[in-house]
């Protein structure tokens, strides 16, 4: 098993890396699979600054499902989109490879404390707010992100759950997107990795190949999918 996985590319937005992931795209080893764990299109805002970018981002996905396997998983932003003509791709809410690693979004692990659901509720309408004033796509992670005390908790959240539900389930690991937050964490006997966005100036991604599991960086300067591994990014 050859596989790469990235989440939360929110293709048509402000902050998408629409040319850093065409490079990484075509930079991938021949035959390996891509996953692409939610978010993947940022269908859920109503405008989409850089629509033409990010058409032509997943018209290349479609063409590139001929050639390796591509398993698009569902997210809070994508799961009522499918392309056009999507080609080969395969659509799910999850994956997984054996009992070695579980693969899903996240999104359903996130559920604030009652006290604290108020303030996810403005900072929901902040975002849009933001999006509409200034033409700009916002996300609620980086909104969450200029709030570090609840931004942590989410992230937090976000890996308790994920955690709970591979060790129930029998999962050696799992990893999620969503929050936005790359890092890597083991706890109860269960490794969670999160494979950050890539709307951030550094994007990261999962490797997975022959049992070994790895969280990387997306070399932006010389565009090679092979870069030193993230063991956690602050």
């Amino acid at each position: 098993m050859h596989a790469f996985i990235v989440s939360d590319l929110h293709l048509g937005s402000s902050e998408a890396r629409h040319q850093d992931f065409t490079r990484f795209l075509e930079a991938l080893p021949a035959g390996a699979t891509l996953v692409l764990n939610g978010d993947i299109a940022n269908h859920a805002t109503k405008r989409q600054v850089c629509e033409s970018e990010g058409t032509a981002v997943v018209e290349q996905l479609c063409r590139e499902s001929f050639h390796r396997p591509i398993v698009w998983l569902s997210g809070n932003n994508d799961s009522c989109y499918r392309p056009e003509q999507p080609n080969q791709i395969e659509f799910s809410d999850h994956l997984a490879f054996g009992k070695e690693l579980y693969i899903c979004h996240g999104h359903q692990f996130l559920a604030f404390p009652s006290r604290t659901r108020w303030l996810q509720k403005l900072l929901g309408a902040l975002c849009r707010l933001f999006h509409s004033d200034t033409g700009r796509t916002h996300h609620m992670a980086d909104v969450l992100q200029r709030v570090p005390p609840l931004y942590r908790l989410a992230c937090r959240i976000v890996a308790r759950g994920a955690i709970r539900f591979a060790r129930r389930h029998g999962y050696a690991a799992i990893t999620c997107g969503h929050t936005h937050h790359a890092e890597e964490v083991t706890a109860c006997g269960v490794r969670y990795i999160n494979t950050g966005a890539w709307t951030t100036p550094t994007p990261s991604y999962v490797v997975v190949k022959d049992g070994d599991i790895r969280l990387e960086a997306f070399a932006v300067e010389s565009g090679d999918p092979a870069s030193d591994p993230i063991r956690s990014v602050p």
